[in-house]
This record gives C-alpha cells, structure tokens and sequence, in this order.
C-alpha cells in the first residue's frame, strides 16, 4: 500500500493534479469563463446565433446582466423566443407568449421561476428588457421591461454555477432544442419580430 501512495504522489505531482478539490462546479464554471467572449456588451442580428455552444455563449453567470431585444411586432403579435440558453435540464428564456413578454429561470430542473408582464407588447417598434441584479452568489433580482417601463419582478435565490446542459444551446430569435419550461411553449419556437439582440454583462 505504501508503494501505491508513493506512486500516486509522484505522479500527481507531475501532472499538476494538487490541489486536489472536490468542489466539481466552480472548476468547471470558470474553465468555461476562459473560452466565453470577454465584450462587456454583445449584438446579435437573428439568424446570427443558433445552435451556439454555451462554452462560447455570453458568460452570465454569478453577474448582474441585462438583455435588451428591439422588436417590430406587427398586428396580432408574433410569440416566439428573443434569447435562450439551456433547456429542461437548467437555462434561462426571455420570450414572447400571448402578447406578453416572459422571462423564465430553470434551476437544475426542480425550481423554474417565472415573470410574465402585467402589459401586453404594444404594436410596432419596442424595446423589450431583462435585468438580473446580483444580490448574493449566484442568487439575484430578475425585472423585466417593456420600452422602460417596468411590467414585472421575481427574486432568483438559486442559479445555476456550472454548465446547463451537455447538449443544448445558445440561440436568439428561437428555440429549437428542448423548452425551458414544457407547458408554456413546444419547440420549434421562433419569433420573426426580433431585429436586434444586445447582452450587456456586468463586471460582478
């Protein structure tokens, strides 16, 4: 047994395996961190960015952050999704449903927290919004906006540290993977009104 311990520390300490550290989802958050984009504020014109890999998507989490969606709605509205990240497993979707702009938070699968805003979407250019305030590690404030004005707020006391989802994806303008929340829309869930996505990320 000693020979073993012996060999297991030669070769940790050649492979640079100390300090050993049992905590799985800060590692894996920040290795993440270094192949995200660093742009404090990033635009997107849909189709830009579908299927993109959540390595390389707008790195958010534990940050105070905000989407901004400028939209044209026409006559009789246009549901669909501005921006999402994840799925049924954990993520976050900021979209339209019944005229109505919707912000839903998926922790882990177990708890979704969801804002829908007390005013419908008015017809023509808007300026659709989400605002998560950090209030502590990884737990904040979400409000969304409609042209300013704001129509709705939960307290997020749960987000999640690490990946969302080994297979889904960041995408704007639409959603084609599995929904952030099954009972309020089916994928594909596209929104053509969407002309331009801006993600501003805070330093925190």
């Amino acid at each position: 047994m000693g020979e073993l311990k012996a060999l297991f520390e030669k070769e940790a300490e050649a492979n640079n395996v100390y300090p050993l550290d049992g905590d799985v989802g800060p590692r894996l958050a920040a290795m993440q961190a270094r192949a995200a984009p660093q742009d404090k504020e990033l635009v997107y014109y849909p189709p830009a960015a579908i299927r993109v890999h959540e390595s390389v998507s707008p790195p958010l989490k534990n940050k105070s952050h905000e989407f901004i969606a400028e939209v044209d709605m026409p006559e009789g509205g246009d549901d669909g999704m501005l921006v999402t990240a994840g799925g049924r497993t954990a993520g976050y979707a900021l979209f339209v449903k019944n005229g109505r702009l919707t912000y839903v938070y998926n922790h882990i699968g177990i708890n979704r927290t969801m804002i829908t805003s007390t005013e419908l979407i008015p017809v023509g250019p808007s300026e659709l919004s989400m605002k998560f305030t950090k209030t502590g590690n990884f737990a904040g404030d979400a409000e969304i906006f409609i042209n300013g004005k704001s129509v709705g707020k939960a307290h997020i006391d749960k987000t999640v540290p690490a990946t969302y989802s080994i297979e889904e994806t960041f995408d704007v303008g639409e959603d084609t993977g599995s929904p952030i929340i099954e009972d309020v829309y089916s994928v594909p869930f596209r929104n053509e009104a969407l002309q331009k996505l801006t993600v501003r990320v805070g330093k925190d």
